[in-house]
C-alpha cells in the first residue's frame, strides 16, 4: 500500500473503512476490494481515474499474501523494515506470478480480471479497448480514463502501432 510507512496511514485506511460501510479493513484483500469499491464509485459519478502527471506508478510485484503480511504489522503499529520486504523482492529476484490482477469494470470500461505480468495486462486493456472502440485511439484512451498522448506512448511502448488504428 502506498505510503504505508507514514503517521497517517491508520487513519487513511480508517476513512477509506468507513468511506466502504466497514468498521475496519482487516486483510490486504479487504483494502484491494475498498480501493475497487471507491474506484467503481467516481467511475459511476462521472470521474475518471488517470495517470496525468505521473512520471511514473511505484509498484512491487508482491503476491496478496506477502503484502497482507506487511499489512498486518502496519495495523499493529509496528515499524517496518527492510525485512519486511519478500526477499525475492530484496535480492531482485522476481516475485511469484501473481494469481489475478483486481480491476474495476464499470460497464462502459475495457477492464477485466486478468493474469500475467502488469505490462501484460496493460497490453491486454489497450487492445481490448482499441478492439472495442473500432480502433480508435482518442475513444479508446477516454475508455481507459488516459490521455490521448499517453495511449500514444503505450501503443508504441508495446509495439501496437502497426495495426489499423483510427484517429
Amino acid at each position: 500500500a502506498v505510503n504505508i510507512h507514514k503517521d497517517g496511514f491508520l487513519a487513511y485506511m480508517s476513512q477509506l473503512a468507513a468511506a466502504v460501510g466497514k468498521e475496519k479493513l482487516a486483510t490486504m484483500q479487504d483494502v484491494l476490494d475498498a480501493l475497487v469499491e471507491r474506484l467503481e464509485h467516481f467511475h459511476n459519478n462521472g470521474c475518471k481515474a488517470s495517470d496525468h502527471g505521473l512520471d511514473y506508478v511505484p509498484f512491487q510485484n508482491y503476491t496478496v499474501e506477502q503484502a497482507d503480511a506487511v499489512y498486518q504489522k502496519a495495523l499493529r503499529g509496528e515499524a517496518l523494515t527492510v525485512e519486511d520486504v519478500p526477499e525475492n523482492i530484496r535480492n531482485g529476484i522476481a516475485a511469484p506470478k501473481r494469481e489475478t490482477v483486481i480491476t474495476a469494470k464499470p460497464e462502459n470500461t475495457a477492464a477485466t480480471v486478468v493474469s500475467g505480468t502488469l505490462d501484460d495486462n496493460e497490453r491486454k486493456l489497450i487492445e481490448d479497448a482499441l478492439r472495442r472502440c473500432g480502433g480508435n485511439r482518442t475513444k479508446a484512451a477516454q475508455m481507459l480514463g488516459i490521455s490521448r498522448r499517453t495511449m500514444h506512448r503505450r501503443l508504441q511502448e508495446y509495439a501496437l502501432t502497426d495495426q489499423q488504428e483510427t484517429e
